[in-house]
């Protein structure tokens, strides 16, 4: 074929394909198992504490694994279920005490968990407790994504009493804290990569509860009281880069 100054030079791997729809995680509670856990050195000298979860019950049982395997190898994939905080120090400041208190209720809800489970210092002793999550919409330059907002006490979701999370705006001035098409859990982190615009819902679509159904809404996409039923999440993650 003769060359003319609109001919695309030739490359390996030209294969056209259609890109799959994302299934997107519903706002609502989970009930979950930690699959890992580790502690990291951050470049601004904190620690943080670094949770991956997997769903064990309802019908989004194994929805993180089954997402991470879905994703086009040609890019790196991205584990989603993955909840990040920072440790807190001795030497904080006033205006850092938030850190204390959510590294404490994220313990907390763990503990209020496991009955018998107490906390030693060593992250990977959270390796195999339940736990649960609370996902929650946040919106970024328009779009609309899913996240883990925090972990919350198994009973929660259990009994009922799971109130879901309000919608968060992420600032757009470049210390948005989505990570991972997730949300870390903390704010102002100047290290977190742009968000995966391959979770974006459309925001027109949307998925809010609808008005006046409240808790009842909410179980709908929560896990129920028992797994009977519900596919065993596949937790052979060795493969998953953490």
């Amino acid at each position: 074929m003769s060359q003319t100054a609109n001919t695309i030079r030739h490359f390996d791997g030209f294969n056209p394909t259609l890109e799959k729809p994302r299934d997107m995680l519903p706002v609502g509670g989970y009930i979950c198992k930690i699959i890992k856990a580790k502690a990291e050195n951050r470049v601004d000298g904190f620690q943080e504490l670094d949770i991956m979860v997997e769903i064990a019950e309802g019908p989004y049982a194994g929805f993180f694994r089954k997402d991470y395997d879905a994703q086009n190898r040609a890019f790196t994939p991205r584990y989603r279920g993955i909840y990040r905080i920072i440790c807190p120090t001795d030497n904080m400041q006033p205006e850092d005490a938030w850190r204390l208190d959510k590294f404490n209720t994220t313990l907390g809800a763990i503990a209020d968990s496991n009955p018998g489970y107490v906390w030693n210092w060593d992250a990977s002793s959270l390796i195999g407790l339940t736990v649960g999550i609370s996902v929650r919409e946040n919106e970024y330059q328009g779009s609309i994504y899913t996240e883990i907002g925090k972990l919350i006490p198994v009973a929660f979701i259990r009994n009922g009493t799971f109130r879901p999370m309000r919608r968060r705006i992420s600032r757009e001035d470049g210390n948005s804290n989505i990570m991972h098409g997730y949300t870390s859990p903390f704010a102002g982190s100047q290290h977190a990569p742009a968000p995966d615009p391959t979770v974006m819902v459309p925001r027109a679509g949307g998925y809010s509860l609808p008005q006046g159904q409240g808790v009842q809404a909410v179980q709908q996409n929560m896990s129920g009281s028992s797994s009977e039923g519900s596919p065993e999440p596949n937790t052979e993650d060795d493969d998953i880069p953490f």
